[in-house]
């Protein structure tokens, strides 16, 4: 990829925040870990997949953006149960990343 090709591209960033990051009165717990999943859209298979965690045993898809969420609110929680024996709710941010670029996909 050169620099003017580079320059020329656009993206997408979507970024969501659990509410349950903060604690009640909308003050930061700093007790908490702070987990992440990064997600890339992979346009051959035209799904959003997990590229990046710090949660440990993560890994799944979905077609969408928010669908991606809605699994992961229900799995981070399963999957720090099961290897971290982390047994409570705990706050994650999604960022997903997709590029206009089609060209790499044919």
């Amino acid at each position: 990829m050169t620099v003017g090709t580079r320059l020329t591209q656009r993206s997408r960033k979507l970024c969501y925040k659990n509410p349950l990051a903060k604690k009640a009165g909308g003050i930061e717990n700093e007790d908490m870990k702070n987990y992440f999943v990064k997600a890339e859209w992979d346009c051959e298979a035209s799904v959003w997949y997990v590229a990046d965690t710090n949660v440990p045993g993560l890994c799944t898809e979905a077609a969408t953006a928010e669908e991606l969420f809605a699994k992961l609110d229900v799995m981070v929680p399963e999957m720090l149960a099961l290897n971290c024996n982390e047994h409570q709710r705990v706050p994650f941010d999604l960022i997903a990343h997709r590029s206009s670029n089609h060209n790499h996909c044919h």
